[in-house]
């Protein structure tokens, strides 16, 4: 039997695929884009090249580490891509490819070119699955798919909604095939897949990546908290509770874990989630940053700050938070990359934000955004009746000093000096640390639940999904509404939910 972890990211999905005694292989897809042009299709596929020649720059500065000529010349070439940090420790891992019968292209250089080809030609459908309430999406565009009051679809974006969905499934096949084909699964063999959700998100979110599991062709699926696939990966002991803070790009789940029975599991009673996370810390950067500009023209100036795409501003604060950023920032290619344009007089100007920016101006905002929710939100996980005033207290009541077994998960854990900051706003006795692989732990973290299930366990599963897939078919925007309605049946059946092993809010 074959298992693979998968972590639907906003920006990037992280896939862990294990058969027959292979190890584990990570795979990772970004932010995909629909009905690209020749033109476009032509530069992308060039920077596949230049990722390439980036990994044999790399190579050679790691077999020459006092060579400084190589060291500024892999500079140059980390900065002309966008976010190389994520696939450098993985580079063979990373995929940028173009399925032509679908019009859609995924890989990491669909960042560098977001703005370049338009928000019209650009994705962020998996952003807007896992938040359907609405807002505003990567690329400045507004939509609200889902009533969380009235808990229905809106029918008039119905259309939208099903043409994300679409995407998302061409993707998540695509990568479902291409482990059948690399694991050299025949049809005789089960291939089952463990999928992380957010606890904190609404039931359509829970309800809509289920069903993208089943639709990608997998023969059973099985959904689990992020946050405690976060703890899956680290191995921590079943028999102490463990305080995981997962910051993701919209939502910060803080979310407490108890040993019930030898296993450490999550109690939905025991989590919160905050509606902020790096989208806001994201924001707050910019607001810092045109203070910053404002002390440098006279008092009275009249500014026009034009809106900032977020993929701007996720790029200065990824790019500064990491060990390269000095040699990074020294580079002659990197000006145009870091100039804000804005208006001050009706005069156009330009500022390179290099010259302030660094890792402490992001955990600055960071503090500033999250770090009083973190406090109030961590004693709401860990009392959500209010009843306790002493945090102590309360972690003596759960079985141990969760305090001591603080992890932070998520992009915001790259966060330099975080889990000191964290350690300061939740008290001294809390010690705090990092995932190793803040790309990958969700994703290795459900693989690994998924060997811990018997084999009959999966069967049945997948006998119970296999009705599921006969019945329901996400063929029409209709389609969707009526397998949320039947999901929302199905999940009130307790003994249901435990055959699937789901142990979250439903």
């Amino acid at each position: 039997m074959a298992v693979t972890g998968i972590d639907l990211g906003n920006f990037k999905t992280s896939v862990a695929f294990q058969h027959k005694g292979l190890e584990s292989r990570a795979f990772f897809v970004s932010v995909f884009a629909s009905k690209l042009d020749h033109e476009d299709v032509n530069v992308l596929r060039a920077r596949v090249e230049s990722r390439k020649r980036l990994a044999e720059l790399q190579s050679r500065c790691e077999r020459s580490p006092k060579d400084d000529a190589l060291q500024q010349q892999l500079a140059s070439y980390v900065n002309g891509l966008r976010f190389p940090h994520w696939f450098l420790p993985n580079i063979s891992a990373f995929t940028d490819e173009l399925i032509e019968e679908a019009g859609l292209h995924f890989g990491e250089s669909v960042w560098h070119h977001l703005t370049r080809i338009g928000g019209h030609k650009a994705r962020a459908a998996v952003q807007r699955l896992k938040a359907p309430q609405g807002g505003v999406d990567i690329l400045g565009k507004e939509y609200n798919y889902f009533d969380v009051d009235r808990d229905r679809l809106n029918p008039e974006q119905e259309d939208s909604l099903f043409e994300d969905y679409s995407c998302a499934r061409t993707v998540l096949r695509w990568v479902r095939e291409r482990f059948c084909s690399l694991g050299h699964l025949g049809p005789g063999d089960r291939h089952v897949a463990v999928l992380g959700v957010p606890p904190g998100a609404p039931p359509f979110v829970k309800a809509t990546i289920f069903m993208l599991g089943l639709d990608a062709g997998f023969d059973a699926v099985v959904l689990r908290a992020e946050p405690e696939l976060v703890a899956r990966s680290l191995m921590l002991p079943a028999e102490k509770p463990c305080l995981v803070i997962d910051i993701g790009a919209g939502t910060t789940d803080i979310c407490l874990f108890i040993p019930v029975s030898g296993a450490t599991i999550l109690d939905p009673k025991l989590q919160e989630t905050i509606p902020k996370a790096s989208f806001a810390i994201d924001r707050k950067l910019e607001e810092l940053i045109r203070g910053e500009i404002e002390t440098k023209h006279p008092r009275g100036a009249k500014f026009y700050w034009p809106q900032l795409p977020q993929e701007h501003l996720s790029y200065w604060k990824e790019s500064c938070t990491q060990a390269s950023w000095e040699t990074l920032k020294s580079t002659k290619e990197h000006h145009n990359t870091f100039l804000y344009e804005y208006k001050v007089d009706e005069k156009i100007k330009f500022f390179d934000v290099s010259t302030i920016l660094d890792g402490e101006y992001v955990t600055r905002a960071f503090d500033l955004v999250l770090s009083e929710e973190i406090k109030r939100g961590v004693k709401q996980a860990l009392d959500p009746q209010g009843k306790e005033t002493d945090t102590e207290r309360l972690l003596a009541i759960h079985s141990g000093p969760a305090a001591q077994r603080t992890v932070i998960a998520g992009g915001g854990s790259q966060i330099p000096q975080i889990h000191d900051l964290v350690r300061k706003v939740l008290g001294p006795d809390h010690r705090v640390r990092t995932v190793p692989d803040h790309l990958n732990a969700v994703a290795d973290g459900a693989r690994f639940f998924a060997r811990t299930l018997w084999e009959d366990d999966w069967k049945a599963i997948a006998l119970e999904q296999r009705e599921w897939r006969r019945k329901h078919r996400i063929e029409r925007p209709q389609h969707l509404g009526e397998w949320y309605r039947e999901w929302r049946e199905k999940m009130q059946n307790g003994e249901l939910r435990e055959t699937l092993r789901y142990n979250m809010n439903f």
